[in-house]
């Protein structure tokens, strides 16, 4: 008997070793279902306005100027509405990198209103996210809204508004120099025009400034077209201004440059 189970066990043992090493049956997994993406359909991209084009901003060249390229040609672009300060003005060198910042070397549109004397398209330009650059910067500080040639623009009003409350870029400044004074050597050029640089040859001693004495005020600077008088090497004057003694500048009615003071 014995004898029997040791032979019935030499013939079991292999077939239950092979039991053991065969893996276990793999669950069917069942196939996966990619679903779309919920929420709404994005839709076409909006339509540019009537007359306006995309091209790629290649050049800034001061805040207020950009160069952009269409069609294989270099488009010189003058932002519309707004006036950044001139290059030599305090925030001139910041309101070009400003609008570097926001389009250089990227996609712009540009929306064209005229073209300016000096050739330049000027337009409204939005960024590639859309924003507008013209806006954009008056609101950040960086450019005054061009009353003269943008008259009721509700949104850059309303931008230099915020900027100014806020004191953001050259509203830092107690007093800032618009850069239409900044071009007239610091001053507004007077309603009938320039200044004589001289009395006319017919005026008698009386209409002309007094004669200088001893105890004379110093001597200033004017310009042809300016309502100011300035100190010698006055940064807005741009090499045009013609030496007076001081009492002959106020007795024309000038008044101190607000830049150096007179």
């Amino acid at each position: 008997m014995r004898c029997s189970r040791l032979v019935l066990f030499a013939l079991l043992a292999p077939l239950a070793a092979c039991v053991l090493q065969s893996p276990p049956p793999q669950k069917a997994v069942p196939p996966r279902v990619v679903t779309p993406a919920s929420g709404p359909d994005p839709g076409p991209a909006r339509p540019l306005p009537a007359g306006a084009w995309t091209g790629r901003c290649v050049g800034v060249t001061d805040g207020d100027t950009l160069a952009v390229l269409r069609d294989g040609r270099e488009v010189k672009v003058r932002l519309a509405g707004i006036d950044a300060p001139e290059k030599a003005q305090p925030f001139g060198q910041r309101a070009k990198q400003a609008l570097a910042a926001m389009v250089y070397g990227q996609a712009v549109t540009v929306d064209p209103r005229d073209t300016d004397r000096y050739g330049r398209t000027v337009a409204d330009v939005r960024a590639a996210d859309g924003r507008h650059v013209n806006a954009e910067l008056v609101a950040a500080g960086m450019a005054w809204w061009y009353r003269r040639y943008a008259p009721g623009d509700r949104e850059l009003e309303q931008a230099e508004t915020r900027a100014r409350a806020a004191r953001a870029g050259l509203w830092a400044d107690a007093h800032p120099v618009a850069p239409w004074d900044w071009r007239h050597g610091g001053e507004r050029e007077p309603p009938g025009g320039p200044l004589p640089t001289a009395p006319p040859s017919g005026a008698t001693q009386s209409a002309r400034a007094p004669a200088e004495s001893p105890t004379a005020a110093p001597t200033v600077y004017v310009t042809p077209t300016g309502r100011r008088y300035h100190r010698e090497g006055c940064s807005t004057m741009r090499g045009n201004g013609r030496p007076v003694p001081q009492a002959e500048a106020q007795a024309r009615g000038l008044t101190p440059c607000a830049v150096c003071g007179g």
